[in-house]
């Protein structure tokens, strides 16, 4: 299905899905595919930008959004592109709990959590794009993307275990520690036309994602850094 990419939100253009009677992959069970595909520069110029602030009721904390879309082209009509960006960030608090039960040998409860959150969340992302055509035989497109989530989070949990190796125990846990989700990718083609009978593409892609942890809790570079969890165990 078509999505306009007159909003500054949309990093995709079209979603082409492909289904099949049986799974393509074995292993995940996956009866199809969903192919994702990027805005392309269009002539016509635009600007559009949007701001929104708000407030989380639960934490009391601020939440705030921006996002920014620019297409343009030259004045030949040759060269077109595109700039697309957007930014998230807000504070949240939240209060849970969480049952978990036995095996299949003890259906009973074997545990009982409390659970406190409290953090900031920033996400944000930017997208390019790039045609030049210098004749309508030959056409160069290169476009990009770059998403990036940031979650500096604490918990703070209460867990009450009524079957635990010797028996009844009380765990007290904190946690805390920046997590860091990024993905960055681009492409590059070159589409050539020298008749209506004959046409050529050729395409080269990449990607890359990232799964890490800022420096916590020594500010400077250590292996210790990572996902900071302490815990305390009744006897």
């Amino acid at each position: 299905f078509p999505v306009t990419i007159l909003e500054p939100s949309i990093f995709v253009d079209e979603v082409h899905e492909f289904r099949s009677i049986v799974p393509e992959f074995e292993s995940d069970n996956v009866g199809g595919s969903l192919n994702f595909l990027s805005p392309k520069p269009q002539l016509n110029r635009l600007l559009n930008l949007e701001c929104a602030l708000g407030m989380n009721l639960k934490g009391i904390k601020p939440l705030g959004e921006f996002r920014g879309f620019y297409n343009g082209f030259s004045a030949n009509k040759k060269l077109s592109y595109f700039v697309n960006g957007t930014y998230y960030g807000r504070a949240y608090a939240s209060d849970a709990t969480k049952t978990l039960f036995g095996s299949n040998l003890n259906f009973g409860i074997n545990r009982y959590e409390l659970r406190k959150y409290e953090g900031f969340r920033a996400t944000y992302g930017g997208q390019f794009g790039l045609d030049y055509e210098p004749n309508k035989q030959i056409k160069f497109s290169i476009s990009g993307f770059l998403g990036r989530m940031d979650d500096d989070k604490t918990m703070n949990k209460i867990s009450f275990n009524w079957y635990e190796d010797n028996g009844q125990r009380i765990r007290l846990q904190h946690s805390a520690g920046p997590l860091v989700r990024q993905i960055l990718g681009g492409i590059a083609q070159v589409h050539w036309n020298p008749s209506k009978k004959l046409k050529g593409n050729i395409r080269l892609a990449s990607y890359r994602n990232l799964f890490d942890n800022r420096k916590k809790p020594s500010t400077a570079p250590d292996p210790r850094n990572g996902y900071c969890f302490i815990e305390f165990q009744s006897p």
